[in-house]
């Protein structure tokens, strides 16, 4: 037993414990990407090869002034106020492509590592037909302005058909025109007609096509 207590103190005194630190996220994705440092700084990692696309991106989703959360949410509960078509535009600019979705789909680290646009995709893949969701809002702003233009059009068309029913002149004028189109087809087939069709006679080229 002696010589056991001595054993156990000498390993009490020289027996060295190695502490074990786990690598944090950024860490961990640092050293898989090669991160200057060994450590991923937030917000700098990217999937998007394309330099320019990334600006873009970045730029348009800054002129937004909303979180990637809430940017959704008003997408999927259609905020009709903030859902205008210009802001629709620039959603569709932004919008992740399938290639997109399946870059970020993989992504399972901490969303604060990850750059402005791949944040906003990765937000955006959890909203079913993100894309399509944008393209049918759009289509039915397209859909009420065509429709107000046509109202307004046949507005115009109801209005002159008011006019023309309840003109007499222009009775009169129809009569002068349809008895001198008789008087020049005396001797034809086309002479003795009740009356002429006015797309035909705005349409024809001639006199003699006209009556």
């Amino acid at each position: 037993s002696g010589a056991g207590g001595l054993f156990g103190l000498v390993a009490a005194r020289f027996t060295v414990v190695e502490a074990v630190r786990s690598e944090t996220e950024a860490e961990r994705l640092g050293r898989q990407v090669g991160a200057i440092g060994g450590v991923l700084k937030a917000g700098s990692l990217t999937f998007i090869a394309d330099r320019r696309r990334f600006n873009n991106v970045a730029i348009k989703l800054k002129q937004l002034r909303l979180g990637n959360e809430e940017i959704c949410r008003r997408v999927v509960t259609c905020d009709d106020a903030w859902l205008t078509m210009d802001r629709l535009e620039t959603l569709l600019a932004v919008a992740p492509t399938e290639e997109d979705l399946e870059s970020i789909a993989p992504f399972d680290g901490d969303p604060k590592l990850l750059a402005t646009c791949e944040r906003f995709f990765y937000v955006a893949q959890h909203v079913p037909y993100f894309r399509r969701r944008l393209e049918a809002l759009k289509g039915r702003l397209l859909f009420g302005h065509h429709a107000a233009a046509c109202l307004d059009e046949l507005e115009g068309v109801g209005a002159a058909h008011l006019q023309l029913a309840s003109s007499t002149g222009w009775r009169d004028w129809l009569g002068l025109v349809l008895a001198v189109g008789n008087q020049l087809n005396a001797h034809t087939s086309r002479g003795g007609a009740k009356g002429f069709d006015l797309v035909q006679a705005s349409n024809a080229g001639g006199r003699a096509h006209v009556f």
